[in-house]
């Protein structure tokens, strides 16, 4: 009988653990993502500043429990490309060498240090300097690629940091394949791709976003939990940059908001209005976007045509659903395999015309 009641009691907390466990929250910083796969939390609020020292950044992810960005899987790496892939600018990697003369890198937070996800910049070859020297990534005109820098120099360098989530959780160690375009997430509680490449462009209207979205089978964002707009928010916090959703109204006469792929209009319950501007009512097509009035992230109706200094996001289906199957972290995608050299090449890339250059 004892044995018996001790089992139930044993049996009793299994299942507290269980219930608790799949209906926790992974708690992240505000416009902070989780990726399950890993157990971490990415993102940052330094898209407010318009750049960063390696050791500056490094200290603003400790304030929030971690350390800048490094990976240690290609589903890891995909999922902080799809940050850069918003913003486009420089973005630091945890990764520092003391003396290039050694050519031993280290790592900010003891992860084995690879270089196999990406090439290394190729545009302009690199010279032996003196110091600590620093990994970033960058587009070099060909592809996203590593570059080394001078650790003290924040010209145009911006930083994702990755951290434990506030309330810890186990990670999966059977991370799904979902599909997603290079560049892009997946958010499991909605099955869904987030994503797009649109820091390559300065600004774009409502209705070309939208046709950019529809060309990778998706529509621009719409918002259905707290959890997917935080999601959301992640990619605002890099950028930093006003968002179009995608909702809009024909006529504001009406006063009718309608969503591009169907969804219920509720997006005015996640976040307030902005109310550094007075709203007026306007004839014509008006479109939803949000953005930062000086106090926090908001919701304003624009034009439709307007491009000015407005960014999108797109949401899509991801294009191949999998069974779950475990990740070799040791194997690298064929499509990230950098070049055969037996050598790590020592290069970075000069100033361009382009403002996501990489600086030596």
């Amino acid at each position: 009988m004892a044995f018996l009641q001790h089992f139930y009691s044993i049996f009793l907390l299994l299942l507290i653990y269980n219930v608790f466990a799949l209906n926790s929250t992974k708690k992240c910083h505000v416009g902070w993502s989780y990726l399950p796969s890993t157990g971490y939390c990415y993102g940052s609020n330094a898209a407010q500043t318009s750049s960063i020292t390696w050791t500056n950044a490094e200290n603003m992810c400790q304030t929030f429990g971690g350390h800048i960005v490094t990976a240690e899987s290609v589903m890891e790496f995909r999922h902080i490309l799809s940050y850069f892939h918003v913003s486009f600018r420089n973005t630091w990697f945890g990764v520092w060498n003391d003396n290039l003369a050694n050519g031993r890198w280290n790592s900010i937070d003891g992860t084995v240090v690879d270089f196999k996800y990406i090439r290394w910049c190729s545009a302009h070859p690199w010279v032996h300097l003196g110091g600590q020297r620093c990994i970033g990534l960058g587009y070099d005109g060909t592809s996203v690629c590593w570059f080394d820098q001078n650790c003290v120099s924040d010209n145009n360098m911006q930083v994702v940091c990755k951290a434990p989530p506030i309330v810890d959780v186990p990670k999966s160690f059977y991370p799904s394949k979902y599909g997603c375009k290079l560049g892009w997430s997946y958010l499991p509680s909605t099955g869904y791709c987030y994503g797009a490449n649109a820091g390559k462009t300065t600004s774009i209207t409502w209705t070309n976003a939208e046709n950019i979205c529809q060309s990778s089978g998706g529509h621009l964002v719409t918002i259905e939990s707290m959890n997917e707009f935080r999601h959301i928010l992640s990619y605002f916090y890099v950028a930093w940059r006003n968002t179009w959703l995608g909702v809009y109204s024909n006529s504001l006469a009406g006063g009718k908001y309608e969503s591009i792929d169907g969804t219920v209009i509720e997006f005015a319950k996640y976040s307030r209005w902005c109310r550094t501007h007075p709203w007026k009512q306007f004839g014509g097509k008006r479109c939803i976007g949000f953005g930062y009035d000086g106090i926090s992230v908001c919701f304003f109706d624009q034009n439709c045509v307007t491009e000015d200094n407005m960014q999108m996001l797109c949401k899509a289906k991801p294009m191949l659903l999998e069974p779950p199957i475990k990740e070799d972290p040791a194997a690298a995608s064929p499509e990230f395999e950098p070049e055969a050299n037996p050598t790590i090449p020592t290069i970075a890339t000069v100033a361009t015309t382009r403002k996501m250059a990489c600086y030596v």
